[in-house]
């Protein structure tokens, strides 16, 4: 039997990915222009690594365990070319292409989880339908399922900050993010507008930012420990989601229910020109606990929820401790990394906030996706 030509095997392995899965025929289409458009064949060096590229998806060659049926090689085909062609939206396309290479020592009972989780990724990067789809119809749809099993790193805005440094209003601060899939780290991310272009513009939407504020720059706190009697919230109104910058050590702080609903983002560090907090997280959020109590700028007797890092006060509707884990030094597994904070309109009509914890090895903490309201 001679071997398969190289574009003939691109090309089943195309019309495969044109029909598997329950992705939307459109979107399915736009993986499969996408993964073609990334291996041209114009010139003698494209042509060789399509060559390369068809060798890589050789059952025959590469499998290191029993390779299957016909379906089960055409899956593994599929994954490895998924992966290639994502590869070539990142700065360091080695380990992305080794997700591919991996589907060739998959036992058979993985293949289908493997494939289904490359072609909702390639979803997002395909075309603004696939990222629409997988944000409206898997994440945004059921928030808790996609952060237990995908990370989101939010890359947030200090857009707006100003407004919630000295009291007067207004206290609503709309914008347009972009959710995006970013193959180099294998997350899905939050930006303003996506720090790698080769990756897309994604789905764009309109969301509630809610900026950090330096310890320092809440109203009244002239100095270590201080008064944050003073905090300033963002109002939730004006879009059906929230988003704001990642979690090392700063407190999430809310108040509300149902529809009406504030919240504030304080850290203790990150800014060169000014004073960490003595004691870090852990501190501040004991702080805003004891010495603060309300949000100034929000009526009612209703407590102030502090989920801080290692320490709050925050009441979850699961149970379970009121705060975060602590961060610790960046390379440890099951030590935090960093946190991600995000909310959605249930229905479009009342508020839920969701969190997620990565570690030092960049694995979801167990545990740590959990509803705040």
């Amino acid at each position: 039997m001679f071997p398969k030509g190289d574009q003939a095997r691109v090309n089943e392995t195309l019309n495969f990915i044109r029909g598997y899965g329950a992705i939307p025929a459109l979107v399915r289409n736009d993986i499969a222009l996408m993964v073609s458009a990334a291996y041209p064949r114009t010139t003698p060096l494209q042509q060789q690594a399509y060559h390369t590229l068809s060798l890589a998806m050789s059952v025959k060659t590469g499998a290191t365990v029993p390779p299957g049926n016909d379906q089960q090689r055409m899956m593994r085909r599929a994954i490895v070319l998924i992966w290639q062609a994502m590869s070539t939206k990142a700065n360091d396309p080695a380990p992305v292409r080794a997700r591919g290479v991996a589907a060739m020592g998959l036992g058979i009972g993985f293949l289908a989880a493997a494939l289904d989780d490359a072609m909702l990724k390639a979803a997002v990067v395909a075309s603004p339908a696939g990222a629409a789809h997988v944000f409206l119809n898997e994440f945004a749809t059921h928030p808790q399922r996609f952060l237990r099993v995908h990370r989101i790193f939010a890359r947030g805005s200090t857009a707006g900050r100003q407004r919630f440094e000295v009291a007067g209003g207004p206290y609503t601060n709309v914008m347009n993010f972009s959710f995006y899939y970013e193959p180099g780290f294998d997350r899905f991310e939050l930006a303003v507008i996506p720090l790698n272009a080769a990756v897309g513009p994604g789905y764009v939407f309109a969301t509630v930012s809610v900026p950090a504020v330096h310890w320092s720059d809440v109203p009244g706190v002239a100095a270590q420990p201080g008064n944050f009697a003073g905090v300033l919230a963002t109002e939730l109104s004006g879009a059906s989601y929230m988003v704001t910058t990642q979690f090392t050590g700063c407190s999430f702080c809310f108040k509300g229910a149902g529809q009406v609903m504030h919240a504030a983002h304080i850290s203790p560090a990150g800014d060169v020109n000014k004073v960490n907090y003595v004691g870090a997280g852990t501190a501040l959020a004991n702080r805003i606990v004891n010495h603060g109590g309300a949000f100034a700028n929000v009526g009612g007797a209703a407590a102030l929820n502090v989920f801080g890092n290692g320490a709050g006060n925050a009441v979850l509707p699961a149970g379970g401790n009121g705060f975060y884990p602590v961060k610790t030094a960046p390379a440890q597994a099951g030590f935090m990394k960093w946190m991600t904070v995000f909310g959605l309109r249930k229905n479009g009509v009342d508020w839920r906030i969701y969190t997620q914890s990565v570690d030092g090895v960049d694995a979801i903490m167990p545990g740590s996706v959990r509803r705040l309201i």
